[in-house]
């Protein structure tokens, strides 16, 4: 359960908002509503269907209800909002792969709190491709190239090492390095046979296992699930509730919505929380927690050769 934020939270959130609402301003208004009530500063989304039509007129309305600013992907898939009082934005990235289903949003920000001269997090909105688990390794492996950027900075043409916080569909399952995990979805349980094929795929025996490998990769790659992260702690159990529950199609619940990070940012974080979506989505939010102070004397003093 998530504890009240505090002045010196940094809250980040996740959320997957089916097709952007299924065309219901409605949906789309209770999910800000949500939003805004949880204070998030920095939020990850996926499924912004249509934002970039009319002008980009869903996109600009989405920023006043937030007041945050968006930086929306390549074909509306995906977006990052940051309020930009906590966050100065340093420039944003391109698509780093063209063939990408639904192609990430990344932006540098620096943490205002932290100076000018602080190494800015590359803030990352990302969602694997729904029916191809090998093309999921590819995208994983593509997005883990945010945690090894090099930005230079405006104040004095410093250059430094990039950290990364993501938001992630990613349309299959944790690897499981934790007790507190709660048991993967059986293959078979998965009643609608495509989707038993988008989420699986051939395991070392030659049968079908299911898909845990894009959530590896990004781990060994030194970015970390930050609700497994903090499973460890007593009584954290609960942080790896189901992002998605039971359905006909997609099979028993499953946590397929992850807030991640390098691994250097980890001890800063202090709770994470799925809350429930059900009335707006298909997907539940995402919330995690971190210590704001914590976090700008972090970025003020990493050492990247060091770390």
């Amino acid at each position: 359960m998530l504890t009240a934020a505090t002045p010196d939270d940094l809250v980040i959130a996740s959320l997957n908002l089916e097709q952007n609402g299924l065309g219901d301003p409605g949906r789309r208004w209770a999910a800000y509503e949500r939003i805004r009530e949880l204070g998030v500063h920095l939020l990850f989304r996926q499924e912004m269907n249509g934002a970039d039509l009319d002008r980009h007129a869903l996109m600009y309305e989405a920023e006043d209800a937030l007041g945050m600013r968006c930086w929306l992907s390549e074909r509306s898939a995906t977006a990052v909002f940051a309020d930009e009082r906590i966050f100065k934005p340093l420039g944003h990235w391109p698509t780093p792969w063209t063939r990408f289903k639904l192609p990430p949003a990344a932006v540098t920000l620096q943490l205002r709190a932290a100076g000018p001269e602080s190494t800015p997090p590359i803030a990352v909105a990302a969602h694997l491709n729904y029916a191809v688990p090998a093309l999921r390794d590819i995208e994983a492996g593509w997005i883990t190239g945010f945690n090894d950027k090099w930005v230079t900075l405006p104040k004095d043409g410093g250059r430094q090492h990039a950290v990364m916080l993501a938001g992630l569909d990613g349309n299959s399952y944790p690897h499981q390095r934790t007790a507190a995990e709660p048991p993967l979805p059986e293959r078979d349980k998965i009643q609608d046979r495509p989707h038993r094929a988008h989420r699986s795929r051939t395991g070392p025996d030659g049968g079908r296992v299911v898909d845990q490998d894009p959530h590896e990769i990004l781990h060994e790659a030194g970015v970390r699930d930050i609700a497994a992260y903090l499973a460890q702690v007593p009584g954290g159990a609960d942080r790896l509730d189901p992002t998605m529950l039971a359905s006909e199609t997609h099979g028993p619940d499953a946590r397929v919505d992850w807030l991640m990070a390098s691994h250097q940012l980890l001890p800063v974080f202090t709770q994470v929380a799925v809350i429930d979506a059900r009335d707006i989505s298909d997907h539940n939010l995402v919330i995690a927690n971190a210590s704001a102070s914590g976090l700008a004397q972090l970025l003020s003093d990493l050492d990247f050769a060091a770390a």
